[in-house]
This record gives structure tokens, sequence and C-alpha cells, in this order.
């Protein structure tokens, strides 16, 4: 993604979050994410330092009730939510790197240091550092 629409993301997040008048950042936020961006974000969902947008991640959704890690990376057209029947959202690790047309749904979490693969649909709990990819999603490598 452009360097400064990322900056400028990343500015209006830290502004909703802290402001005591957060609806107007919050909507701001959403407008900016849907209609510049191109992916459908909330400002309550709970994002680490350092969340990388890589190709405007157009076309992605992201549940508000999902929680992200640090250095975390995601690629457009990427799906992260609960499973349409409502309970519980998917919880990333730090350092999670998600391919393009990736699903990560439901009550999952994701470990530390992984790798998604692209077009992979990830809906059981992956352990920290390992590489899957798949329908449904499977280790093919640990990583040391």
């Amino acid at each position: 993604m452009n360097g400064n629409r990322e900056k400028i993301f990343h500015i209006l997040l830290k502004k909703a979050k802290q402001s005591k008048s957060s609806t107007f950042w919050s909507k701001l936020v959403h407008i900016y994410c849907l209609y510049i961006l191109g992916f459908e974000f909330e400002s309550r969902t709970s994002v680490g330092n350092n969340f990388s947008i890589v190709h405007g991640a157009r076309g992605s959704v992201i549940n508000s009730s999902v929680i992200i890690g640090n250095d975390c990376i995601l690629r457009n057209n990427t799906i992260i939510g609960n499973n349409g029947f409502g309970g519980g959202a998917p919880i990333l690790g730090d350092n999670v790197n998600i391919g393009a047309n990736s699903c990560i749904i439901g009550n999952i979490h994701i470990g530390n240091n992984v790798i998604i693969g692209a077009g992979s649909v990830v809906v059981k709990d992956v352990p920290d550092n390992v590489v899957i990819v798949g329908n449904s999603a499977r280790i093919i490598k640990t990583i040391k």
C-alpha cells in the first residue's frame, strides 16, 4: 500500500481510540477505509502496533470483534470474522502474515509468527511458528 495512505489510516485510528468524541473519529476511520482504502474496518477493532495493509486490502472485511496482534500484515480480499451465526471472532497473534483471498472464520486463535498462504480457509486454531495453506488450512512447515 502507498505509505502515505497507511500513515493516514494509523493517524485516524489513533485519534479514534484516544478521542472523547470518538463517534466522529470512528465514523471517519470507517469511511476512510471503505472509500479510500477499499475494505471494511471499524475503529473499535483491536489492532496492535505496525499493522500493515498491503494493496490497500481491497475487498477485505474485518469484523469489529477481531483482535489483531503486533506486526501483522493483511492483503486484499481477506475475510476475518465470525461464522455468520454469531459466536466469537478470531484472535491473531503477533507477526501474522495473511495471504490474499484468505478466510479466517470463527472463534479461533492464530498463534505468533504464522504465515497464512493465499486462498487459505482457516477454521481451526493454529499454533505458533508455522506456515499453513489450503482449504481447510493445514500446516505445511514449521518455522524455527
